[in-house]
């Protein structure tokens, strides 16, 4: 995986990164990935929302990221796939059921979200990397960036435990 900026790295193996710091949408080029998870803040209630909030905020449309799934409280998850908007409720928990993370997403529900696409994934609000770690199990790269320290701890822990091949 090559990034185009000069970043401080918490993790890093073939497959996944964890970059320390804020998302810029300067650091990655259009192309660089497929697939955008986004998992918005309580307030935000709606797809449309989220999306104006990232786009607006974060310059995500520089990216040209063709599939994109963002998640709300409760058990929802919603994606967009090309033209098409999925929504899906999920029997798998959404909170993680022994998270080292409060607010700790589901491995196993992110990967139900992520089988609906292709391709390497971003995860720009990255918590403890439970993106990361589904992608992991899908055979898939991800990059996720976390500017809080002790998240990049937990995703260490979280990792070892659902096993680190590197």
């Amino acid at each position: 995986m090559v990034t185009r900026h000069n970043i401080q790295l918490s993790y890093t193996s073939d497959d996944l990164q964890m970059i320390r710091g804020n998302f810029n949408a300067d650091l990655f080029l259009p192309g660089d990935f497929e697939t955008l998870f986004l998992d918005p803040p309580s307030n935000i209630t709606s797809f449309p929302q989220a999306m104006n909030l990232f786009y607006d905020n974060y310059g995500l449309s520089k990216l040209e990221i063709p599939y994109i799934i963002t998640v709300f409280e409760g058990t929802a998850g919603y994606s967009i796939v090309s033209d098409h908007v999925i929504a899906e409720e999920f029997n798998t928990p959404w909170l993680a059921s022994d998270p080292v993370f409060p607010n700790a997403r589901s491995v196993e529900g992110i990967k139900r979200l992520l089988e609906y696409t292709t391709g390497r994934i971003l995860d720009p609000f990255a918590g403890a990397g439970s993106t990361l770690i589904a992608a992991r199990q899908l055979g898939r790269e991800a990059v996720g960036l976390e500017p809080v320290d002790r998240c990049h701890d937990m995703f260490l822990t979280a990792l070892e435990k659902h096993g680190d091949p590197s």
